[in-house]
């Protein structure tokens, strides 16, 4: 009597090894899918990246890679607030920055939660170069102090990130979704 499909033991066998691997496939997308739920960061949390702000020095920088992102947060010194509080120095793209991306409350002059830091996307809005700190110095030829730079295309920003007139950046540094609490920062994700 010939053996049937259902019968045959090369069948069966087959038919096991495809249920089984189904099942390891389906197990391996589960593991990826719970891990990008689950941050790997002690420093992050339900609320997004936690930093503590209390070692960073004046007049500091202080870069932040978190969820393929990379940030700036700025220190800044009282002569850097000054500077923008006073309006002097050359001319902005975007002042009041209508054209830029802030959370609600970090308009104004400052662009920021806090008069002491800025928190900005550490890359330029020309070409993706992360932006790097110049002190306050003297003048340049049309008014500049410091604030900060794009070492790629050159284009400078003040010390809330806003691009001066005349540069190839086409807008201000963008604010990401953050909050302050005392000395902590939290990162939010978008």
């Amino acid at each position: 009597m010939p053996l049937t499909a259902a019968d045959n033991p090369t069948r069966r066998a087959l038919r096991g090894a495809i249920k089984l691997m189904l099942l390891v496939g389906l197990l391996a997308v589960a593991y990826v899918f719970a891990r990008s739920l689950v941050s790997s960061d002690p420093r992050s949390g339900a609320g997004g990246y936690r930093a503590d702000l209390s070692t960073l020095a004046e007049g500091a920088v202080w870069r932040i890679e978190w969820e393929g992102r990379r940030y700036l947060v700025l220190h800044r010194t009282p002569a850097m607030v000054a500077s923008l509080e006073d309006g002097a120095g050359p001319a902005l793209a975007d002042p009041d920055s209508r054209r830029s991306r802030q959370p609600p409350g970090a308009g104004g002059v400052l662009r920021s939660l806090s008069t002491r830091y800025l928190v900005v996307l550490d890359y330029d809005t020309a070409l993706n170069c992360p932006v790097e700190l110049v002190p306050p110095a003297m003048p340049d030829a049309d008014g500049w102090i410091g604030g900060l730079r794009d070492p790629c295309a050159g284009s400078r920003y003040d010390y809330a990130g806003r691009v001066l007139a005349g540069e190839r950046a086409p807008r201000n540094l963008g604010v990401p979704d953050h909050r302050l609490e005392g000395d902590s920062l939290i990162l939010l994700a978008d």
